[in-house]
């Protein structure tokens, strides 16, 4: 199960597990729990924090299931008579290395994913960028100028000796998947992850914009390790949307519930938070730099974020008056705009990607928002969003921007630059020198990448969690994936 599921998401997953005669209660015991029986290197977690006659387990404690003293290879079930949920028998090592036994629910456990052990990039061009600028006399050439031969060179060491900084034992479990570390998959991708990193870091320590960073020895973070408040367009298009899916959840489970226990379990109202957290961002030297895969989506987001991106865009048109015809007339179709997109909300909530990227296509085609040099001006301004997140955090304040010299509630902000991280389909592309680059992200930037067809057309497809039914739009940074 992901980190981090939506409230229907949520619903569905509980009621997968839970509902009428443990049959799926059974094939999850035995695709995720039977392999792990008796292995002290088990990957299962507690997904949430649980009481157990009054004792509190933490989540992120590590499950590892014990044997049955009856049935050989298969763990040791105890099924409550209060409850239909079959309890397994383990033993418990919390983060502080405790370990006591208990019998854990089966919702409770959060079960390995197709990426845990995946290394995050963004954390192989952090630790490739600090470990330059810490060691400058392996990397540098005459010039002073960071060389990417050198720096190739470093991370192939870096493979077989342990010694060396950049070795996979002195990484982190916060860089993968799940927290799996030590497996295979994980050693594999962080190596590759580092090798493509060479050719983005070589780029951003050239940048004109960048490189003085690099002379400096400023040290690089990733964003994503924290949150921030949304702007009020966000938050609000999250809360609708929100509102829309629990209902419905609710309703479904409620249904459900009422025939299982003959009475409606009632669900307090769950609103999403206004915050966020950009996953896919460095920040060096107060530089926000977002890094994209090449030929990969650039960006993508559920039904409200997909609403607020195009409601930001019109905001920014109207201000910028980039757009054919009167202000009446583009405000005429602002408004109309605004009623498809509570169509094309429902549709992707509700997994109808076709018929929501019909009425995305609409949207686009409509000629008030071509009105430079024949390139849609809607499409570049969605693009801009969509990479920078230029109107997805809250703006502060002019005491509070006085007071910390930044125009933003958080140290996480808007990205100001784009870096192209050469890896296709999870491999290192073929001519990584050639996709390895770096953009300031200004409209008129993304509008000359939407022309040289780097940017896609946006799209509505498939929700990017697997089985999930929602859609989710993307905007591709290599053009429009087939």
């Amino acid at each position: 199960m992901a980190k981090m599921l939506g409230f229907k998401q949520f619903v569905l997953y509980e009621m997968a597990k839970n509902l009428s005669g443990g049959r799926d209660s059974e094939r999850h015991i035995e695709k995720y729990i039977v392999p792990h029986v008796g292995n002290s290197e088990s990957p299962l977690k507690i997904s949430r924090d649980i009481n157990d006659d009054g004792i509190i387990i933490s989540k992120g404690s590590q499950v590892i299931p014990h044997e049955s003293a009856n049935y050989e290879g298969r763990p040791a079930v105890y099924r409550p008579s209060s409850t239909k949920i079959p309890h397994i028998s383990a033993t418990v090592v919390r983060p502080n290395g405790y370990r006591t036994h208990h019998f854990v629910p089966v919702t409770a456990i959060q079960t390995p994913t197709e990426n845990d052990g995946k290394h995050n990039y963004e954390h192989a061009v952090r630790a490739l960028w600090n470990f330059s600028t810490k060691n400058k006399n392996l990397v540098t050439g005459n010039d002073g100028k960071l060389d990417l031969e050198k720096l190739k060179s470093e991370v192939e060491k870096s493979k077989t000796d342990e010694t060396h900084p950049l070795h996979h034992i002195h990484s982190s479990e916060d860089e993968f998947g799940g927290g799996v570390k030590n497996s295979e998959k994980a050693k594999k991708t962080r190596h590759l992850n580092l090798r493509a990193a060479a050719y983005t870091v070589h780029s951003l320590a050239n940048h004109e914009d960048i490189e003085e960073h690099f002379h400096k020895g400023s040290e690089m973070t990733v964003s994503g390790s924290g949150t921030a408040p949304l702007s009020r367009t966000y938050h609000d298009e999250r809360v609708e949307n929100d509102k829309d899916r629990h209902n419905k959840a609710k309703k479904e489970f409620d249904a459900k519930e009422e025939e299982r226990l003959g009475d409606s379990n009632l669900f307090r109202r769950q609103y999403t938070t206004r915050s966020t957290r950009k996953g896919d961002a460095v920040v060096v030297g107060g530089v926000h730099i977002s890094l994209k895969q090449t030929k990969a989506q650039g960006s993508s987001g559920g039904a409200s974020e997909s609403s607020a991106i195009i409601k930001h865009s019109l905001n920014v048109m109207r201000t910028r008056k980039k757009y054919n015809g009167t202000p009446e007339e583009f405000q005429a179709a602002v408004t109309e705009t605004h009623k498809r997109l509570d169509e094309m909300r429902e549709h992707m909530s509700e997994g109808r990607h076709k018929e929501a990227d019909k009425i995305l296509q609409g949207i686009l085609d409509n000629p008030t928002w071509a009105s430079h040099k024949g390139i849609n001006q809607l499409h570049v301004h969605m693009a801009h969003e969509s990479l920078s997140g230029a109107g997805k955090f809250k703006r502060a304040t002019s005491k509070e921007q006085e007071e910390t010299g930044s125009r933003y509630t958080s140290e996480q902000g808007p990205a100001t630059h784009m870096a192209t991280v050469p890896l296709e389909n999870g491999k290192l592309s073929t001519n990584p020198e050639d996709v390895s680059n770096v953009t300031r992200l200004t409209h008129g930037n993304v509008a000359k990448l939407i022309k040289a067809g780097k940017i896609g057309r946006p799209t509505i497809t498939a929700g990017k969690i697997p089985g999930s039914p929602q859609s989710a739009m993307r905007i591709p940074v290599e053009g429009k994936k087939e």
